[in-house]
């Protein structure tokens, strides 16, 4: 059970590491279809 738990957060902190760097990419992209 506590493994899992760990594998979760860890799981969580690379997903909003991603999240982080694709951001302004997507701000980008948005902001780019909306004009």
């Amino acid at each position: 059970m506590k493994k899992t738990i760990i594998g979760g957060a860890a799981a969580a902190v690379v997903l909003a590491a991603a999240v982080k760097q694709m951001l302004p990419d997507l701000v980008r992209y948005l902001r780019i279809r909306r004009m």
